[in-house]
């Protein structure tokens, strides 16, 4: 029966202009989980029941039981209902036999436990009995082969049967041809459901044997029937009490409860009742749920009373039953305790508003009041605790509550700690967040000055958007419309502002009408994800509320609610779970690989422990520990990929893999150190790679479009269904982000088979800037469109402060200030970076973009902004510490990876300049002293203008969107092809004289006719599906057959097709006279091509026709027959295994085939080589052949595959290759 604190005034989140808080404690009667709905009280026909919910044990409620009595859905076999029998009776169960091979083959031997000794009978059959004392239900049995080869007296045909009397008997399984058996093997036979009934007598009756003189096996067993999942009982109620009161009731002894699962036809009902003694009541008051006890009232003597409570479900479905999940009430009790109470201006009641109090001896229900005279006017945190050791009370701290207080007796200079905004020192209308929406309601909508259109499709054009709705912050009624949050990273409870328009004027009434069109009310609220939050200001422009204490990380959302629901857009937040402890230092845990969220041994002594977290990288972790620690001498534990969760502080920060291992077994200290590391969980991404979406007909290079978060989605997705990335959770929706933020813009890229998913990963991080990632150490997988907060105000950090060692760090190792540009169409530009070249000499490179079809130099540009420089970084090394303001520094709890940060180092010696300037923590390692546990924190950090640079160049990249080259994140290398002089040669030709175009060798602002250049065929004529290629004297550019060829020719095409397995297509035919049109999409046939039409309805005629006409959906052939008819009709196609330049090959008949061309071939003077290979035998019986030299043409050719043994014959494997 714990005890808790309850908080009267000021109520949650209320304003006040007087600081007074109230508070009491009471002694509740609660149950929360099963243990306490286990641990006391009479059950009459309920139970308590928990189910197992992701491998943990869950709370299902109080619940009816299951009626013993009625019948059950199924049975399990249980038990054997007969006893270790030493002689033909035992313990009330009779075993006899039709006869057996005499002493020590007995019936009952079947029964005694051991393998050696068995009942046998001589002859082919016998019958084997068992009389129980009482009737039972037997579900199943077994019987057990003797134990040595002589196996052929084995039963194999027989009856198990049952009786009430003896005599009359009732088959319940049957077996026939049981003729495997092993020595000693064990068979279990399990009776069918409608044949498990009472009975006192059961037998074996063996009507035949394998193929001995005997009947003889080892055991046998009766399994009793376990009935499962029977009907609930129609009512049933548990008891509890009593509990004895004390004391003076208050009145407000409220009693409530909470309902789980509640199928129709099922209730719950509470009641309670009062006694002097110790003896159950004789009637009971029903109770409402929350409201004051019905048998209680104030000012009542409650001294030498009992309280007593029943739970009582019912339900009118026996097959469903309610449930109730929790009840509680306050209790009267004659004692005291000391009440503590404190606020303070953060919820860590650590700071330099802190104050506190402590009342002694306060009689439980009594309410005290704490009145601080000398806080700040803003937003407070407060809390309370009531302890007295004797009696056991210590209710621990209540919830944290909040209020904003007014009219303190100074004013807050800055309340940044509560509510973000960047420049306070700026008046209203020049802060950065601040909007004032139009105030020109009644002026038409174009004319506003800020009307906006908002639309749930963006990305769409607005004519076909699937939602489109023209609403507006400045329609009536308005569309709540979210510009932006004051953070958007916080703990459970902070207070936050969204600033936006079309709010309305307040929330709290509705007022449609208003003439004043500013003073309009919609009525409102403010949800994280389905959580409602407590609204603390309202406006047109800006709401402030307070998140719940039990908010989690997720999408924060406007409603209006009249005169209809309309929900704004979404805007997300991320929960920040707790604040870490001080003085615990690094806690190192290992985890299981196989079960990598459930932790098996902390790891006490280990030393030189630090681990490294990177935004969107793995990260590492290292520590070292002697093999002679118990720990660090069992391989089970320090073993290649366990896990090991890192703590800092008591918080569950970082998981990273064991993958190295390097025992020093002989030392000098003889302590024979391991040191141990690896790289962090998001590492697992690497053992997942892209694969093609279609095995059967593989392309290595994939294509994706939709949202880079949809695209990432998939790929993992698809890694773990082939069994991939177990234990990995993906929290994140195909285009929202892992707080609900919606991504907009689709990506057109292209994934190299066997790309591993780390790489694509790092592409859309890094490379392209979609969103940030992180693993949580439970192996959740997050994403973050945008991440990370600006605390340049709160967070500064300057030497001789926190500050331990400060280095600027550069490297020039990859630096380039030329560079040749490959872009689509062979097309060729040059950017220089002459600023670079003049202070570190020219340096050359090349980029591939060949998606890019224009503006080649500006994307060379804009690469060299970045790689035509070293780059730039600071490492720091600090530690915790408070500012002169009293606000804490301290790494993962100040701020996070991602967050900007204020870093000042003044000029000293001949650096005259410093630094004073916002940057951005990149990445955090941490290290833990070994003397004296202290913990050092060192920083990557980046400059506003890098990550000026990093976007940028991202901005770039998705410019190229995968055009083949890992542009910012490979360095540039030569071609690799042509030599400097050759490109030099090759550009000078290409060039067009007619205009001037600096650095760039073939114009990309507008496109000249491929046959206007000078080496290039004159015309397109009669070049239809050719390609063009180089002369083979290298003089220009000639039309060749598609396929290409060299001066020898080369392959035109080639396939290998299953000529027993077809794939067909389908589609509708319509026939007049002799022309018939076939409607099939996008067929791809081309005139000329062969086909086999399988008319499946009307009264069309099969046959192979050769096509006449095409358009994109149909196409026509020329029928024998002159009918008028349609239907459904079947084109008899066989399965390509692979190949190139093949359409499609048609089945016209028994080892007939006709090889349609993807294109047109010059003509039909090629040479062509066929082979097969028959079902049953080799190539070598079969003889491949062109069918007709009338069916040798430039779109298809007629193959004919003939048995060499007689007929023709079609066969699994045919291979053709044309050559010309």
């Amino acid at each position: 029966m714990p005890d808790r604190i309850r908080l009267i005034a000021p109520q949650d989140q209320a304003i006040t202009s007087s600081l007074s808080l109230t508070a009491k404690w009471i002694r509740t009667y609660e149950e929360l989980v099963k243990a306490d709905f286990d641990e006391d009280g009479v059950f009459t026909h309920v139970v308590t029941r928990e189910v197992e919910i992701n491998h943990v044990p869950t709370f299902i409620g109080l619940q009816l039981d299951e009626d013993p009595n009625a019948t059950p859905k199924g049975y399990n076999n249980g038990p054997d209902v007969v006893p270790l029998m030493t002689a033909a009776t035992t313990e009330g169960v009779t075993v006899s036999d039709s006869g057996n091979l005499g002493s020590g083959y007995e019936g009952w031997r079947a029964f005694d436990n051991a393998s050696n000794s068995r009942w046998a009978v001589g002859s082919t059959s016998g019958v084997l009995t068992v009389a129980l004392p009482s009737a039972k239900k037997i579900s199943g049995y077994t019987i057990r082969a003797r134990n040595d080869t002589y196996l052929i007296d084995s039963p194999k045909d027989w009856t198990f049967e049952g009786s009430n009397d003896g005599a009359n008997w009732t088959a319940l399984d049957t077996q026939t041809g049981q003729i495997s058996w092993a020595m000693n093997e064990l068979k279990t036979f399990t009776l069918a459901y409608a044949n498990v009934a009472l009975y006192s007598h059961y037998r074996l009756n063996v009507t035949s044997n394998q193929s001995g003189t005997d009947v003889s096996f080892s055991e046998m067993e009766l399994l009793e029937g376990i009935g499962y999942d029977f009907d609930f009982y129609t009512t049933g109620n548990r008891v509890i009490g009593p509990f004895a009161l004390s004391g003076t009731a208050y009145g407000d002894e409220i009693i409530t409860w909470e309902l789980g699962d509640m199928p129709t036809g099922t209730s719950i009902a509470i009641s309670c009742a009062l006694t002097n003694d110790l003896n159950p009541p004789a009637s009971y008051t029903q109770a409402t749920n929350g409201t004051q006890c019905p048998v209680i009232a104030q000012n009542d003597d409650m001294t030498g009373k009992y309280i007593w409570f029943k739970q009582t479900l019912n339900t009118s479905d026996i097959t469903k039953t309610p449930s109730l999940m929790k009840m509680e009430m306050q209790l009267v009790l004659d004692a005291v305790a000391n009440m503590t109470i404190e606020i303070d201006r953060t919820a860590q009641f650590t700071g330099l508003q802190h104050r506190t109090t402590t009342v002694s001896a306060l009689p439980c229900g009594e309410p005290t009041t704490f009145y601080p005279q000398d806080v700040y006017d803003g937003f407070l945190c407060w809390r309370a605790k009531a302890v007295n050791a004797a009696l056991g009370i210590d209710t621990g701290w209540s919830q944290i509550n909040t209020f904003n207080l007014t009219g303190g007796p100074f004013p807050l200079p800055r309340y940044i700690s509560l509510l973000e905004n960047v420049a306070f020192g700026k008046s209203i209308a020049a802060r950065t967040l601040d909007l004032k929406e139009n105030r020109a309601y009644g002026k038409p909508r174009d004319k506003r000055a800020l009307y906006n259109v908002f639309n749930r499709a963006f990305g769409k054009l607005r004519a076909t958007r699937a939602l489109y709705n023209p609403l507006n912050v400045t329609d009536d009624p308005p569309f709540p419309w979210i510009q932006s949050i004051s953070v958007t990273r916080g703990e459970p409870g902070s207070i936050l502002t969204l600033y936006g328009n079309g709010f309305g004027y307040t929330h709290t009434s509705v007022d449609l009408s208003n003439v004043n069109r500013y003073l309009r009310s919609y009525g409102g609220f403010v949800y994280i994800g389905t959580k409602l939050c407590s609204v603390l200001e309202w406006t047109w422009e800006k709401i402030v509320f307070q998140l719940p204490m039990d908010a989690e990380t997720g999408s924060i959302k406007v409603q209006l609610t009249a005169p209809g629901v309309q929900n704004s857009n979404l805007i997300g937040f991320e929960i920040y779970e707790g604040l870490p402890a001080d003085d615990i230092g690094i806690e190192l845990f290992v985890c299981d690989r196989t079960n990598p969220n459930i932790i098996v041994r902390q790891l006490d002594g280990a030393f030189n422990k630090s681990f490294q977290m990177l935004q969107n990288k793995p990260g590492s972790g290292s520590f070292s520990i002697s093999r002679y620690n118990d720990t660090g001498g069992d391989r089970t534990y320090i073993a290649d990929d366990n896990l090991i969760l890192v703590k800092l502080d008591g918080n569950p920060l970082f998981k990273w893999i064991i993958e190295s291992r390097k025992p020093n077994y002989v030392d000098s200290g003889e302590k024979q150190i391991i040191e141990v590391s690896g790289r962090g969980v998001l590492n697992i991404l690497s053992r997942a790679v892209v694969y093609p979406e279609n095995m059967g007909t593989p392309a290595l290079d994939r294509p994706f479009t939709g949202s880079a978060s949809k695209v990432l989605r998939t790929l993992l997705l698809e890694a773990q269904n082939r069994g991939g990335l177990v234990g990995v959770t993906i929290d994140w929706q195909d285009d929202m982000d892992s707080l609900g933020n919606l991504f907009t813009e689709d990506v057109n890229l292209t994934f190299h088979v066997g790309t591993p998913l780390s790489e694509v990963v790092s592409k859309f991080t890094d490379g392209l800037g979609y969103f940030d990632i992180e693993m949580t150490p439970n192996l959740v997988l997050k994403i973050y469109k945008s991440r990370g907060m600006d605390l340049y105000d709160k967070v500064v950090y300057r030497p001789g402060q926190a500050i331990l060692s400060h280095q600027n760090q550069s490297d020039a190792t990859h630096l380039v200030n030329e560079v040749l540009v490959e872009g689509g169409d062979k097309l060729l530009a040059i950017a220089t970076n002459s600023v670079s070249q003049t202070a570190y000499g020219r340096r050359e490179g090349y980029l591939s973009a060949s998606n890019i079809q224009s503006g080649l130099s500006e994307y060379g540009q804009a690469y060299l902004s970045r790689a035509a420089f070293p780059t730039w970084g600071i490492q720091g090394t600090v530690t915790k510490f408070y500012d002169d303001e009293g606000n804490r520094l301290k790494p993962f709890e100040s701020y996070l990876i991602g967050d900007w940060i204020g870093w000042k180092i003044a000029p000293e010696g001949t650096d005259d300049a410093g630094f004073d300037g916002k940057v951005r923590v990149r990445g955090i390692t941490v290290s833990e002293n070994d003397e004296n546990s202290a913990l050092e924190y060192t920083l990557e950090l980046h400059n506003m203008m890098l990550e000026h640079e990093i976007k940028l160049n991202q901005k770039v990249e998705r410019m190229s969107q995968f055009s083949g080259s890992d542009v910012l994140a490979v360095p540039p290398s030569s071609s690799g092809t042509y030599s400097e002089s050759e490109i030099n040669t090759i550009l000078a030709t290409k060039a067009n004289t007619n205009h001037l175009h600096t650095n760039v060798y073939s114009e990309t602002d507008h496109v000249h006719d491929f046959l206007e250049l000078t080496d290039t065929p004159d015309s397109y004529l009669g070049q239809g599906t050719r390609v063009v290629a180089v002369k083979a004297d290298g003089s220009g550019l000639e039309f060749v057959p598609g396929g290409g060829g060299s001066a020898l020719g080369g392959c035109l095409a080639w396939v290998t097709f299953n000529g027993i397995t077809n794939a067909n297509a389908t589609g509708t035919y319509a026939q007049s006279g002799t022309a018939v049109t076939v409607t099939l999409t996008g067929h791809g046939y081309k005139i000329g091509h062969m086909i086999y039409a399988d008319i499946t309805s009307g009264t069309g005629v099969d046959g192979a026709y050769k096509i006449t006409e095409v358009t994109a959906d149909t196409f026509k052939y020329t029928a024998g027959t002159s009918l008028t008819t349609s239907g459904n009709i079947t084109l008899r196609r066989c399965l390509i295994r692979r190949g190139a330049g093949i359409h499609s090959i048609s089945d016209i008949g028994t080892g007939y085939y006709a090889v349609n061309f993807a294109n047109e071939l010059i003509d039909a003077n090629y040479a062509f080589c066929a082979n097969a290979c028959e079902p049953t035998a080799t190539s070598a019986n079969t003889a491949v052949a062109a069918s007709d030299p009338a069916e040798i043409t430039n779109l298809f050719i007629g193959l004919t595959c003939e048995d060499l043994d007689g007929g023709y014959i079609d066969c699994p494997v045919v291979s053709l290759s044309i050559f010309g």
